[in-house]
């Protein structure tokens, strides 16, 4: 969930029109698409009237991501799996 997540949000900030939204909408909203709305609600303590417009305009970003599929994380023996993401190869 959290590299799709990563990867719509990278995939979205290539257009000029994210600068419209703060990073915590950009990041909630996209929360949204892959969680809940209520989640994304409690997380970042924003209303549902303030993250539509941005959750209307992610979702082509968030299609995109979703239709790749997610991509597999690398083993690595020697750092721990929570910190597989954080790994640069």
């Amino acid at each position: 969930m959290f590299i799709q997540i990563s990867q719509a949000l990278d995939l979205c900030i290539l257009d000029i029109e994210c600068l419209r939204y703060p990073y915590s909408v950009l990041a909630a909203s996209a929360i949204a698409h892959f969680l809940s709305k209520e989640t994304a609600m409690h997380v970042s303590g924003l209303s549902w009237e303030e993250l539509l417009p941005c959750v209307t305009w992610l979702k082509p970003f968030v299609e995109v991501a979703q239709e790749n599929g997610g991509v597999d994380l690398r083993i690595f023996s020697d750092v721990s799996t929570d910190d597989w993401y954080n790994i640069q190869t």
